[in-house]
């Protein structure tokens, strides 16, 4: 009888993620990515025509540029799935004092959340496919002076950035500051402190770096 086994795919393969470097993404077959982070104006204390001027500066950076993209996404947890479960709740529980309770639950989550609506993070991504490591450095250089001329305050993503705009993007985690390499190695971290011998760590994880 020939056994077949079911072919799998790690982490980082649904995802598209080969590695995480230093200041970059590296996918399976979508190139490497560089991001920058905008930080973002508020728009409520400038005049209309000083909002038109920035539209049409930034407007005018991605269209000169082939490789460049804008992503905007959350910088902060949502709270959807939490009122949707207290909805349910509501519905079915027959009583009122536990429903008051679900109730003001929803009314603190949408307070919450109005507090953090301006919580969003922007980023201009290059992507960089058959670029010579020369021609790379020449067109990230580029970008930034081309963002400080027009009084953008950016910053080049590192790989604490990434991992941490990956977390968001997947998993809506925001609450997660410090982003492990590997697979389990604060367990070993702390098995090693406690002066147990020698400890063999899990294989690389997700999107940090390897499969998991």
């Amino acid at each position: 009888m020939k056994l077949f086994q079911k072919k799998t795919h790690s982490t980082r393969e649904l995802i598209g993620a080969d590695s995480i470097g230093d200041h970059s993404l590296k996918t399976y077959n979508q190139g490497e990515i560089v991001f920058f982070i905008i930080k973002p104006h508020n728009l409520a204390v400038l005049s209309p025509e000083s909002i038109m001027y920035r539209l049409h500066a930034l407007s005018t950076i991605i269209k000169s540029v082939e490789e460049m993209e804008m992503c905007c996404q959350n910088s902060r947890e949502s709270f959807e799935d939490n009122k949707e479960y207290l909805k349910g709740v509501i519905e079915k529980e027959p009583v009122e004092a536990v429903r008051e309770l679900c109730e003001k639950d929803i009314a603190f989550l949408d307070k919450t959340q109005l507090s953090m609506a301006t919580a969003r993070e922007f980023t201009l991504s290059l992507r960089f496919r058959t670029q010579k490591p020369n021609e790379i450095q020449n067109t990230i250089h580029r970008v930034e002076k081309l963002l400080k001329e027009q009084n953008f305050d950016v910053k080049r993503a590192v790989k604490a950035d990434i991992q941490r705009m990956l977390a968001v993007y997947f998993e809506q985690n925001i609450t997660q500051n410090d982003f492990k390499d590997i697979d389990g190695a604060n367990y070993a971290d702390n098995i090693m402190e406690g002066g147990v011998g020698n400890v063999v760590v899990g294989q690389e994880t997700g999107a940090g770096a390897a499969d998991s």
